[in-house]
């Protein structure tokens, strides 16, 4: 649903609710909220020092856990629930629902900047023991105080299996 706010990120005035000036579709309805849709739980954002960039945690279902980016100027499609991670959600194309069958993966679905399966190490060699219970939980970019070079400005993210993940944000 394009148009409903379950797993969107709405840019909206803090005066009264409506659209924020600048947003990319003139709607005085909820499309003109919306920056980012298809995603299926995102529930931590951290926006990237000196940009505009908006770096999403997205909680996954079954498979993978993401970190999305989007911007204000544009609006983008995550692609839930038809697609987790890079991968067709193979329940709904099973289903044959209308909405995923007409996605195009390559023009219509923004792919996610980083992505991980549950049950698999994050980082190589980690010591968290893999479990298939991951959820992305929390996500920050370090200013260039907490940690020493080459991480300054690094994008960190934490997940309840996984005590800390890092990311180059490039």
């Amino acid at each position: 649903d394009p148009v409903g706010l379950d797993g969107t990120i709405a840019r909206i005035s803090p005066l009264d609710g409506s659209p924020a000036p600048g947003n990319p579709i003139a709607d005085p309805g909820n499309a003109g909220r919306i920056i980012a849709y298809g995603l299926r739980n995102p529930f931590r954002f951290a926006l990237r020092p000196g940009t505009e960039e908006l770096w999403i945690a997205d909680v996954g279902w079954t498979r993978n856990d993401e970190i999305d980016v989007t911007t204000p100027g544009r609006v983008d499609n995550y692609g839930w629930p038809c697609f987790e991670g890079r991968s067709r959600q193979p329940r709904y194309t099973k289903a044959k629902l209308p909405g995923c069958e007409s996605l195009n993966p390559k023009s219509d679905v923004r792919d996610p900047f980083f992505t991980y399966r549950h049950g698999s190490q994050v980082i190589p060699g980690e010591a968290c023991k893999a479990t298939s219970q991951s959820a992305i939980s929390g996500i920050e970019f370090d200013r260039g105080s907490h940690f020493p070079f080459p991480f300054d400005g690094a994008l960190l993210f934490a997940d309840i299996a996984h005590y800390a993940g890092l990311v180059a944000a490039g």
